[in-house]
């Protein structure tokens, strides 16, 4: 359950200042096992904001493997109907797109907004956050274990906006160093978790945790 919503976030597309709803959609799994069903299912119209369409949560990638695919309400019985007739056997797994992403949604709005100089340990590692809070994250770490980390800064993206970094590393000369590069594309949510989880892990457990101890001491990490 936990992975069906973190595979919602990125099918929320912004159109204006306004969500695109997804009232009735549905997602089906199905694998084209002859490379003529596989080219069926690549022939099926991907979704544009101006039409209606396909949208891959699991992209068609060759004939055996897996696809799901979202379907709106009004294409759903046309494509089945079509993936049928061709020996595909579509099964549904998600029932409703739309119920799914308002359920995130209100549990997202009631959850606590993480703040800079609030204990870096009270940091929800199991919830998608905003850059601002992860920026705030990254600055509350380098101030309550600042004989370990420190704010640094790569310079300014296209907009103007300050990319900071973190290095993580014990005083030393002669270390090793390891790079961690993540939040490039807004929607790779995945990346910024990744990178989260690996500061908190260095920080947070240094002092309790042999392994990570000779890591930090050993290691500059850089992400």
């Amino acid at each position: 359950q936990k992975m069906w919503k973190l595979l919602v976030l990125p099918c929320l597309f912004l159109l204006g200042h306004s969500y695109v709803r997804y009232d009735g959609a549905k997602v089906y799994k199905v694998t084209p096992e002859k490379l003529y069903q596989f080219n069926i299912i690549k022939k099926i119209p991907q979704k544009t904001e101006h039409g209606d369409g396909v949208i891959y949560w699991k992209q068609p990638k060759t004939p055996g493997k897996e696809v799901h695919m979202q379907l709106s309400k009004r294409m759903q019985s046309n494509v089945i109907k079509m993936l049928t007739r061709f020996g595909m056997k579509p099964i549904e797994i998600v029932a409703d797109v739309q119920r799914l992403i308002d359920q995130e949604r209100e549990e997202l709005s009631r959850r606590n907004v993480f703040r800079q100089n609030a204990d870096v340990k009270d940091f929800a590692l199991d919830q998608y956050h905003s850059f601002d809070e992860i920026t705030d994250f990254v600055n509350s770490v380098a101030s309550q274990y600042s004989d370990i980390a420190t704010v640094m800064s790569l310079g300014s993206s296209f907009e103007g906006r300050n990319i900071i970094g973190l290095k993580i590393g014990k005083a030393g000369t002669g270390k090793s160093a390891f790079y961690i590069d993540a939040n490039i594309h807004a929607r790779e949510w995945a990346a910024g978790s990744t990178a989260v989880w690996a500061i908190n892990e260095l920080v947070t457990k240094y002092s309790t945790d042999e392994g990570i101890k000779t890591l930090v001491d050993s290691i500059d990490f850089y992400l």
